[in-house]
């Protein structure tokens, strides 16, 4: 046997037994159904959801800007490390709202101490607030009574429709209020069910009228608080709510496994680290962050055991800081990477994990017809997708400048399954809320987007 021909019979032996990426046929599912059927198998078989217990139990809610989170996201970096991934941190330095003292008490028609949670972002009353309640179901009735506004506090006993219908009371409330003079804005928490929890969240306020103190009170006291309006009882309300801004200190967290030809395209899935300062912020969003983690070190695993190959383009986790108060963590990821890579999708795990149902997909219309093809890989969990539904909190930017964008989806947040909002923002956020098997499909489900969407011969950013 000649050199020559035993050098080419070498090669394609060595050919033969390497693991690689399909070569393109054309149909993502002839490609990629295998390996995704890998991945799914190991997802489900050798997720580690102790973590997830450990981050949500051991370290309680992560309010941006606290010693829990920091002390968290040090835990997590190490934790990342150790197994094998590429980890780089993001210091970020913002002024940031703080909570402090609250309390509040129903005076008249009787006594009654009340369970209220003040808004991110609220003023604080400076000192104790004593004032006589309008209660209203709407901003068109708050209009139709502003006559009687001037120095009521304003009680928005608004039940719970949709979160996007019912979350503009609390956004916008304390405005509305101080257009017709209240004097305070209380808000029936935004959840589908409540078992005496008041849920908290973001307000805004209008630099054109008074900011004034707004606050969550249980679905129970302001529906309570609406039917004694409704009997011409005169309700009275003593309040004080203490807050604060000072400058805070954080940090993003990046794990990537980097492409094999191209490393600075990156397909990612994030979730944001942060959480309110209740509960242990389980499902909001540990969660969906700790399915982008695990989906991130599961693909490496398999990497680096050589049962597929390394993708085209990088793949990554991202853990977003403050999601819940002002978003810097993505706006400085945004910043960050808009001149040194290329995103070829920024997803978002941040509605839950207790059964992914859909991966909503932001973009051009090819991609999504591509990206269609990507989730029906993952068939044995049912899940769908829809155009248009990929944007979310974190990842907006790259939406609106048409890049492609993916949000997953859990069961728990659709109009005839709510149970989401039940816990959401409150007290009840905690471990014993997650669903194991969720979460499980959850972390199969990213890893299956990210892999392929970061193999596929053609970037998914290039179909326009």
């Amino acid at each position: 046997m000649n050199l020559l021909l035993l050098v080419l019979l070498i090669t394609l032996f060595v050919l033969s037994n390497t693991h690689s990426s399909p070569e393109p046929t054309g149909s993502i599912q002839e490609d990629y159904q295998k390996i995704a059927d890998l991945i799914i198998a190991t997802a489900m078989e050798k997720s580690n959801l102790t973590k997830l217990y450990y981050l949500c139990d051991h370290f309680g809610n992560r309010f941006a800007g606290s010693q829990r989170l920091k002390d968290a996201t040090a835990w997590i970096v190490n934790t990342m490390k150790h197994e094998n991934l590429s980890v780089e941190t993001q210091d970020i330095t913002w002024n940031q709202w703080f909570r402090g003292e609250e309390w509040a008490t129903m005076l008249t028609p009787f006594e009654k101490k009340l369970s209220i949670l003040g808004f991110g972002n609220t003023v604080p009353s400076g000192g104790v607030i004593t004032g006589k309640v309008l209660v209203v179901n709407n901003f068109t009735e708050l209009q139709d009574r502003a006559a009687e506004a001037k120095g009521k506090i304003i009680l928005f006993n608004v039940p719970f429709t949709t979160y996007g219908e019912t979350v503009q009371y609390r956004a916008y409330g304390a405005i509305e209020a101080a257009k017709v003079g209240g004097i305070a804005s209380l808000v029936r928490s935004v959840a589908s069910y409540s078992l005496y929890t008041p849920h908290t969240g973001m307000t805004n306020y209008d630099d054109n009228v008074p900011a004034i103190p707004t606050f969550a009170l249980t679905v129970e006291d302001a529906a309570m608080m609406g039917r004694l309006a409704g009997y011409g009882d005169e309700i009275t309300i003593q309040f004080s709510i203490e807050s604060s801004r000072m400058e805070a200190t954080g940090q993003n967290i990046l794990a990537t496994v980097e492409g094999r030809e191209f490393p600075k395209s990156v397909s990612a899935f994030g979730g944001h680290i942060d959480s309110w300062d209740v509960g242990s912020g389980a499902i909001d969003d540990a969660g969906g962050f700790f399915s982008t983690w695990e989906a991130v070190k599961i693909l490496n695993e398999l990497i680096e055991s050589g049962a597929i190959e390394r993708p085209r383009r990088s793949v990554r986790s991202i853990g977003w800081l403050n999601e819940e108060n002002g978003s810097e963590g993505a706006n400085y990821y945004f910043d960050s990477t808009k001149e040194e890579e290329e995103q070829v999708l920024v997803g978002e795990s941040d509605y839950g994990n207790f059964k992914p149902v859909e991966i909503g997909f932001t973009g051009s219309q090819k991609g999504f017809s591509v990206f269609k093809q990507v989730v029906d890989l993952l068939s044995v969990f049912n899940l769908t997708t829809v155009y248009g539904d990929g944007n979310t909190t974190d990842n907006r930017m790259w939406c609106a400048q048409g890049l492609p964008c993916a949000s997953l989806l859990s069961s728990g947040t659709s109009s005839d399954d709510e149970m989401y909002f039940w816990f959401h923002h409150s007290n009840a956020d905690t471990s014993d809320k997650l669903v194991a098997e969720g979460l499980r499909e959850s972390i199969a489900s990213i890893a299956v987007v990210l892999y392929v969407t970061a193999d596929m011969p053609l970037s998914l950013n290039l179909l326009k």
